[in-house]
């Protein structure tokens, strides 16, 4: 996976991969792991394409395809952080990033400013988790 920093002003580039990376081995166990990473893009299938080789759902860090009763691969929007790692080890090209609608995410400006949304967050999930 190569991805930039969630701020406005880089910081890093990530260039891990589900194997290896502890926060892609940590998301991956989470019921829905695209609401903790907030990227741009997601993937989608071109069912008329696609051939069922089941290419993606061993390349994808966060098992967001599924095989439906089409026997086509669906993409689990609450699974899928937009990486992109599946687009080019498709052999059939039947899957693309498709841009998610603006604004949905517009990323902090700095680090700092995107640790604060996160600790922002994460009281918000804290506060309804003990609601429930």
């Amino acid at each position: 996976m190569l991805q930039a920093s969630n701020t406005q002003k880089l910081f890093c580039l990530c260039c891990c991969c589900g194997c290896s990376c502890e926060v892609l081995s940590n998301a991956k166990k989470l019921e829905k792991p695209a609401q903790f990473f907030l990227t741009h893009y997601y993937s989608t299938v071109d069912p008329d394409l696609c051939t069922a080789c089941h290419t993606c759902e061993n390349v994808c860090p966060m098992d967001a395809f599924v095989f439906g009763d089409s026997g086509v691969a669906e993409v689990n929007r609450d699974r899928c952080i937009g990486c992109g790692v599946c687009v080019p080890k498709c052999p059939t090209e039947a899957i693309h990033l498709v841009r998610k609608p603006t604004p949905e995410y517009i990323p902090p400006v700095n680090m700092i400013d995107m640790y604060r949304e996160i600790a922002r967050k994460r009281a918000e999930l804290q506060k309804l988790k003990g609601q429930n």
